[in-house]
């Protein structure tokens, strides 16, 4: 889909700030909720069963019911980060749980140690402290030393069988049984007094990361230049390859028209088709016990190949479009259009965004997307300096508008 117009070439000034959004004060901190366990784990022969009810728990709550770690119970997070420092270290010793556990460390090193001195893992505590004390005064090879003395001790005291005896006697563990759990759970997360706050804050985010990601964005533009509507719906994994005599990445696509590549070049970022020729071996396909089968598999596999060219888009576009989403805060624009919808949670619209006007008039657009969602169907979003608007797909019927003013004040909800 080509442009939709040609775009003024004054320079583009900063939008002013609104006045920020007063922040409500978050929910009391370990407030009295309690952890729904399913019977089916509770009753299970399987010592982690209990644990995995506690990491579902953890993870719906804070996924769907957008709870903060510190508004969960405080026993649910302590066994969730023992659960997460066991297989950190059984991955890749404690050195990659020390790594992996940067962007979380305050809560991690906190909740750990409670955890495993309330379940009774002295031994596990005692190597913790080691841990700290080594990493305090950067003793590497004390770290990796304890790698073997951990690895020893979950021989003979295992921290699972610990951690599901510690779970069972919990007082604020309630168990359901299994065809109750998803009703108890969603009755939970409903209850989270700032649970609709925080679903602005992250629907303006996602859109405002796609806008701002020169590689999601690159692909997104170069898609739409296609003829029809295709748009991103994933961007899958990344090898390395070289394009035009540079070291690049190519990347997996899922879009509405299926499997693409994608890759950024030197000057412009392109989307051809993907030709598959037959699935990767699975990982069960190869613990067969007949080697020969498994190498037949192996050696039959024929990995994609890169197609004919859909569609491209200069850097410089790629960079401009970034400039006009920031400066018009398309982010907050779309997420507000959308729910003046009826649309409660916006994050997984997906998202296709058309080459932007050159030299349009002073009220023109400024920018313009194409967004799917069930109700009421794929719309089309005209982005302007004044305000926006929502308009049907073939662009004929006006849904809903908003004003500048609108857009600035819900942009500010963000950082809620």
């Amino acid at each position: 889909m080509a442009g939709f117009g040609r775009r003024r070439t004054d320079p583009v000034e900063e939008a002013p700030a609104p006045e920020p959004a007063p922040r409500p004060a978050p929910p009391p901190p370990r407030s009295g909720m309690s952890v729904i366990m399913p019977r089916s784990a509770m009753d299970s022969d399987d010592p982690y069963a209990r644990m995995q009810g506690v990491v579902d728990f953890v993870n719906f709550q804070v996924e769907t019911g957008l709870y903060k770690n510190d508004e969960l119970p405080a026993r649910a997070m302590q066994a969730y980060h023992c659960d997460y420092y066991l297989a950190q270290v059984n991955n890749g010793g404690h050195e990659q749980f020390i790594h992996n556990s940067q962007g979380d460390a305050e809560a991690v090193f906190r909740d750990v140690p409670a955890g495993l001195t309330a379940m009774g893992a002295t031994g596990h505590a005692t190597i913790f402290a080691d841990m700290l004390d080594a990493v305090r005064v950067g003793r590497t090879e004390d770290v990796e030393r304890l790698d073997d003395v951990f690895y020893t001790l979950e021989k003979h005291n295992p921290m699972i069988a610990m951690n599901a005896a510690w779970i069972g006697g919990w007082p604020d563990l309630h168990v359901v049984e299994d065809d109750r759990l998803g009703a108890m759970l969603n009755g939970i997360a409903d209850m989270n007094p700032h649970r609709g706050d925080r679903l602005v804050a992250l629907g303006i985010l996602s859109v405002e990361n796609k806008l701002s990601d020169p590689v999601w964005l690159g692909f997104g533009l170069a898609c739409m230049e296609a003829d029809g509507i295709e748009i991103i719906l994933q961007q899958g994994n990344g090898s390395h390859v070289e394009f035009e005599d540079t070291e690049t990445i190519e990347w997996v696509l899922h879009t509405t028209s299926g499997r693409r590549t994608g890759i950024i070049g030197p000057e412009a970022a392109h989307v051809f088709e993907r030709i598959e020729h037959s699935p990767p071996p699975r990982m069960e396909d190869l613990m067969e016990e007949d080697s020969d089968k498994v190498w037949e598999k192996i050696e039959g596999f024929q990995p994609p190949e890169r197609g004919a060219e859909i569609g491209r888009v200069g850097l410089d576009t790629v960079a401009r479009v970034r400039g006009i989403a920031e400066y018009t805060r398309t982010g907050a624009a779309i997420d507000l259009l959308l729910r003046m919808l009826g649309n409660d949670d916006t994050r997984a619209a997906p998202l296709g965004v058309i080459t932007p006007p050159i030299d349009a008039p002073a009220d023109g657009p400024r920018l313009m997307a194409i967004i799917g969602t069930r109700e009421p169907g794929p719309t089309r979003a005209v982005i302007f300096d004044k305000g926006a608007a929502l308009m049907s797909l073939d662009g004929e019927t006006l849904l809903v508008r908003v004003t500048r003013e609108e857009i600035d004040a819900h942009w500010a909800k963000r950082d809620l």
